[in-house]
């Protein structure tokens, strides 16, 4: 009977601890969402700066990357890199402005960012949900 009642604090330690784990991780990714935010909203605008011609580039290696079934054309060789991110999402919208969903890796884990360049050259970001693209 002994050995049943310490098995069960030890299954309730076990249940503790991950509670504990997974509260602390959920803080600490709460804690670098807006530095995941803000990195890409820097690298857009950085990029941007850099190269004026960057719209232009993301649309049309998109565009050939859709007739192209070899999969030798990305268009994630062509967005800007954004440190502790991955690039997940591309698209265009009607009025010819480029989105890009940006997922945490290091930075943020799981938190995903949308990135809008739109045609006159001005950047928004913001805090997305990962499924709703």
């Amino acid at each position: 009977m002994r050995v049943v009642v310490w098995l069960t604090f030890v299954w309730l330690a076990v249940l503790a601890g991950f509670f504990v784990w997974s509260y602390q991780t959920h803080r600490e990714t709460e804690r670098q969402a807006p530095e995941l935010v803000a990195a890409v909203d820097s690298a857009l605008r950085s990029a941007v700066s850099q190269n004026p011609g960057l719209l232009n580039a993301m649309v049309s290696t998109n565009l050939i990357q859709s007739f192209d079934e070899s999969g030798a054309i990305d268009v994630f060789s062509v967005v800007p890199v954004v440190e502790g991110a991955e690039p997940f999402r591309f698209s265009v919208t009607p009025d010819g402005a480029a989105v890009i969903g940006y997922r945490g890796t290091s930075l943020a884990n799981e938190v995903c960012v949308r990135g809008v360049l739109s045609p006159s050259g001005a950047v928004t970001t913001q805090r997305w949900s990962c499924s709703d693209w």
